[in-house]
C-alpha cells in the first residue's frame, strides 16, 4: 500500500471510470438535457483487480482484529485516512477529469475505511479495536480542522463513523466513546466561528471556497444531535445532558462570534432535543435536580439569549427571530421577547401567549 502503489492504481482506476462513462454515453440512456442534477456525478465504479490495495488494507485489518494484533490494526486505519487524502489530492490534480473522479475515487477510498469500520463494530463491540479506530478517526478531523479543512467531504464521512460508533457505544455503556463525536463535533465547529476561513489569493482559497465553508460548518453539529437523539432513545438523559451542554456552549460562542449559521443550527438542535425528550418524559440524570431535560434545553436558549446585548442594535431583530423561534418550538406556543433596561443594562425577557405555534423555520 505505498504511495507509488496507489498511484499506479489510481491510474488504472480513473481509466476504467472513462471507459465505463463512453460505454454508458454510447447506450444513451437519457439525453445530457433530460435528467435532474443529482445524476450528474454519478457514475459506475470500475471492477477492482487483485492489485487493488484499498481491498488488501481492509483485508488486513480485519485479519489483525481476528488475531488480536492491536498494532496492525491501527496501522490500517492511519494508512486508510491517509490513502483518502491521497485519492482525493489524485483527483483534484486531473482538473481536466476532476468532475469524473472525485467522487467515485473518494467512494473507493471511504469503502475501504467502511469495511474496517464494520469488522470492527461487529466483531470489538466497544473494546480496544473500536476504542483505537474512534481515537485515530478523531485525531484525524481535529488535525483537518487545524488546517482550515473541517467542512471538507472526507471529515463529514469520517465524523460520521465517529458518531455511529457513539450511538453504538450507548448500548455497551462505553461512555468516552459516546462523547468523542460530540466532543470532537463541537470542537471543530468552535474552530471554525474563531478562526473562519479567509479568502486568500496566495493560498488559494477563493470567495466561493468561503461560501462554502460557511454554509457547511453550522452542519458538523448534526452528529451531537443524532447522538442526542439516541440517547433519548435509549432513556440515557446523561449522555442527551451533555449534548445540550455541548450546543449551549456553542451556541455562545457564536453568537458572541456573530455567526448566526452556528448558533441557528444550536437553536434549532436545542429546541429538537428538547421536544423528544418531553415527549419520551425523560428526567434528569441528577436525582436532586428539579428541572426535566427538555426544561435544561430552554436554560441553554436563555444562554444563548443572555448575549444579545453585545450585539450591535441594529442586528438584535435578526437574532431574535431565531430565539423566539426555538424558545416557540420547544414549548409549541407562540413566544415574544421583551426588551427593558436595568442600570443602564439592555435585558430580554422571553414571553409565552396561548396561541399555538405555526413555523416558519428558524
Amino acid at each position: 500500500t505505498s504511495s507509488e502503489n496507489v498511484k499506479k492504481f489510481l491510474d488504472e482506476f480513473a481509466q476504467g471510470i472513462k471507459r465505463d462513462e463512453e460505454s454508458l454515453e454510447k447506450i444513451s440512456l437519457s439525453k445530457r438535457g433530460e435528467k435532474p442534477t443529482h445524476e450528474y456525478d454519478w457514475k459506475l465504479t470500475p471492477r477492482t483487480n487483485a492489485n487493488d490495495p484499498f481491498d488488501t488494507l481492509a483485508t488486513i485489518a480485519a485479519i489483525a482484529i481476528k488475531n488480536d494484533d492491536l498494532k496492525t490494526f491501527g496501522r490500517c486505519v492511519e494508512t486508510g485516512l491517509r490513502k483518502l487524502d491521497q485519492s482525493i489530492a489524485y483527483a483534484q490534480k486531473n482538473h481536466a477529469e476532476a468532475y469524473r473522479l472525485n467522487q467515485i475515487v473518494r467512494n473507493h477510498a471511504e469503502n475501504s475505511l467502511r469495511r474496517i469500520f464494520n469488522v470492527v463494530c461487529e466483531k470489538d463491540k466497544g473494546g480496544t479495536f473500536t476504542r483505537t479506530f474512534q481515537d485515530l478517526a478523531a485525531r484525524y478531523v481535529i488535525t483537518k480542522a487545524d488546517l482550515s479543512k473541517q467542512c471538507s467531504d472526507e471529515v463529514f464521512f469520517v465524523l460520521g463513523l465517529m458518531t455511529k460508533i457513539g450511538i453504538q457505544a450507548l448500548d455497551y455503556d462505553v461512555r468516552d466513546l459516546v462523547l468523542s463525536p460530540v466532543i470532537v463535533a463541537r470542537q471543530i465547529v468552535q474552530k471554525g466561528v474563531d478562526k473562519p476561513l479567509l479568502a486568500n489569493e496566495a493560498t488559494g482559497v477563493r470567495s466561493i471556497d468561503v461560501f462554502e465553508f460557511h454554509h457547511a460548518l453550522p452542519r458538523l453539529t448534526n452528529s451531537i444531535k443524532q447522538v442526542g437523539h439516541a440517547a433519548i432513545e435509549k432513556k440515557d438523559a446523561e449522555i442527551l445532558y451533555r449534548c445540550l451542554d455541548a450546543f449551549g456552549w456553542l451556541g455562545c460562542s457564536a453568537i458572541k462570534c456573530n455567526d448566526h449559521g452556528v448558533a441557528a443550527a444550536c437553536l434549532r438542535g436545542l429546541c429538537q432535543l428538547g421536544r423528544e425528550s418531553k415527549a419520551g418524559k425523560l428526567e434528569c440524570f441528577w436525582s436532586r435536580c428539579a428541572l426535566e431535560p427538555w426544561q435544561h434545553a430552554e436554560e441553554r436558549i436563555g444562554w444563548i439569549l443572555s448575549w444579545l446585548p453585545q450585539q450591535p442594535k441594529d442586528k438584535h431583530n435578526h437574532w431574535l427571530r431565531s430565539i423566539v423561534a426555538a424558545y416557540s418550538r420547544l414549548h409549541g406556543f407562540e413566544f415574544s421577547i421583551e426588551s427593558q433596561e436595568d442600570n443602564g443594562e439592555l435585558q430580554f425577557q422571553p414571553v409565552v401567549s396561548e396561541s399555538p405555534y405555526k413555523s416558519d423555520g428558524i
